[in-house]
């Protein structure tokens, strides 16, 4: 007979907890564009309509990200989805901070739409977590989506 794995709740809670940190670029994403809005037009030299357009990708990547996340889990499973997703919000971030133009600004606010997109449908219910820590994570990512939205 096979032994079983000791259950290690130590790390069902650091995985819930490295999740919820998912919520710390979703909510900052947003937020942090209207406050450096003069700062990035008059770094870049954008116009108001450049300036909207970098604002709207954001929405625009995260509906894709929906949309295109579903089979992702399937090919390379639940952590594998979290990476592929964290990839695409670091490479964004990445690109909108080292921007020089308009181009890689918009390409960089496009791969975060997209990475917190299909972030959003990883963390969904399943077998392996226990309801009430699921509970929790879903209070406490709107709770941190609030809390940084205002803040930004």
């Amino acid at each position: 007979m096979a032994e079983s794995k000791p259950k290690q709740p130590w790390m069902v809670n650091l995985s819930t907890f490295v999740a919820v940190c998912g919520s710390l670029a979703f909510g900052s994403c947003p937020g942090y564009s209207s406050p450096a809005q003069a700062a990035i037009r008059n770094d870049l030299f954008l116009t108001i309509a450049e300036f909207s357009l970098f604002g709207s990708l954001l929405t625009f990547g995260a509906m894709i990200g929906a949309i295109t996340s579903g089979p992702i889990p399937d090919l390379v499973g639940r952590k594998g989805a979290m990476r592929v997703s964290s990839a695409f919000c670091v490479v964004g971030w990445l690109a909108i901070f080292f921007a020089k133009g308009v181009v890689a600004l918009d390409l960089g606010r496009l791969a975060t739409g997209y990475g917190m997109g299909a972030f959003s449908y990883v963390l969904s219910p399943s077998r392996q977590v226990p309801k009430l820590i699921f509970l929790l994570v879903v209070q406490l990512r709107s709770t941190l989506l609030l809390i940084l939205e205002i803040l930004c």
